[in-house]
């Protein structure tokens, strides 16, 4: 597991970042169950290697049961979950020694919307890591936020991978120092 005294107070509430094997498996029960549902292709399992690697954040009802869960994977030797469905691109931020993050993993199961709170702990993770740039394989429907609020580029319109669903998936590369002062904004307003 990675260091995490300076990213579990960066976390803007309710996210609260997995410290210990049982907090990562009761993130990883959830993405089990909704990932099943919606992409069923996609294993999940509490000893994925890039947990050695990743920043598991969740958030929890009032219960104690996990209701949304991301990870920010950082590059390292084992590379990125998506790294086969990553670009040339990718390859070559490596070459010119770029630090890479992947945001991955991603549910949120509650009706109340968390997205820009997990979007804002990406970011302060990555600031926090001296990541350059975040990689991000999502559905297309979502290309126009991630274009316009955030400034991430487009690297592959189409990464020629489902995961068992209808959906069609993109891969953007959003440089953090390049952030649009637009997501600061929407973000602010969490």
């Amino acid at each position: 597991m990675l260091d995490s005294t300076s990213i579990a107070p960066c976390l803007p509430a309710p996210l609260r970042l997995a410290q210990s094997p049982a907090e990562i498996a009761n993130a990883c029960q959830l993405r089990k169950e909704e990932y099943g549902k919606l992409y069923p292709s996609v294993r999940v399992s509490a000893d994925d290697p890039f947990h050695r690697h990743a920043y598991v954040v969740y958030s929890c009802d009032d219960d104690g049961e996990v209701r949304s869960t991301a990870s920010f994977i950082v590059d390292s030797e084992l590379g990125l979950p998506e790294d086969p469905l990553f670009p040339p691109e990718v390859s070559h931020y490596r070459k010119s020694r770029k630090r890479l993050m992947e945001i991955g993993r991603f549910v949120i199961r509650d009706k109340q919307s968390l997205v820009k709170q997990y979007y804002r702990a990406a970011y302060e993770v990555a600031l926090r890591r001296g990541v350059d740039i975040i990689l991000i394989v999502i559905r297309q429907q979502h290309i126009p936020l991630h274009l316009k609020l955030i400034g991430a580029r487009l690297l592959a319109e189409d990464v020629g991978e489902s995961f068992g669903s209808d959906y069609k998936f993109c891969c953007l590369a959003w440089p953090i120092q390049e952030t649009k002062p637009e997501f600061f904004k929407w973000t602010a307003s969490a």
